[in-house]
């Protein structure tokens, strides 16, 4: 991952100018190995939803967690460096991308959750219908103050909506971005 910024910042400590929107290029092809984590991250989380197994699913959010951060890191690095070229407004828009950023993580982690509670709701509820156990609420006994599928997937439709909002206002500050890049 970090190959890339040991380049940028080797030229910045020989002495060479790098220009800010080096910078603001180097910030789109961190934006583009995040979302590739992102989609990793989802991979991982669709085959622990199959297969159950929460030791592998730890380690591998553990080993997405550190890229996470990785890229982070070096996109801080972008934004300082912009701040020294005096490229405020360039380094506000990489502060407001990494605060967007923040908020899509948890929500993605809340929605994994939300899914991870349905999934398990709908197999107990399974069981208990094949046992022939069900309860007035369709549940077992000991599940009726646990939330139902149905208010799940309310909660997880939601979740879906603010997640689009977070995504559009992050592809608009990108679209800043491209165009600031670009411009001769």
């Amino acid at each position: 991952l970090g190959s890339d910024m040991l380049v940028v910042d080797k030229q910045a400590a020989e002495g060479s100018v790098f220009d800010p929107k080096g910078y603001l290029s180097e910030f789109r092809k961190r934006q583009s190995q995040r979302a590739a984590t992102y989609s990793e991250f989802q991979i991982f989380f669709k085959g622990y939803l199959e297969d159950g197994d929460a030791k592998k699913y730890s380690g591998l959010v553990k080993s997405t967690t550190i890229k996470f951060q990785a890229i982070g890191n070096e996109i801080l690095q972008l934004e300082r460096k912009l701040i020294e070229c005096d490229q405020k407004e360039w380094a506000g828009w990489i502060r407001k991308v990494q605060h967007l950023e923040k908020k899509k993580l948890q929500l993605t982690v809340k929605c994994q959750t939300l899914k991870a509670n349905i999934t398990g709701l709908k197999r107990r509820q399974e069981k208990n219908s094949e046992k022939n156990h069900s309860h007035t609420c369709g549940r077992g006994s000991s599940e009726c103050d646990m939330p139902s599928v149905e208010s799940l997937t309310r909660e997880l439709k939601k979740a879906k909506g603010v997640m689009g909002k977070l995504v559009g206002e992050i592809n608009d500050v990108l679209e800043e971005v491209k165009y600031a890049v670009y411009d001769k």
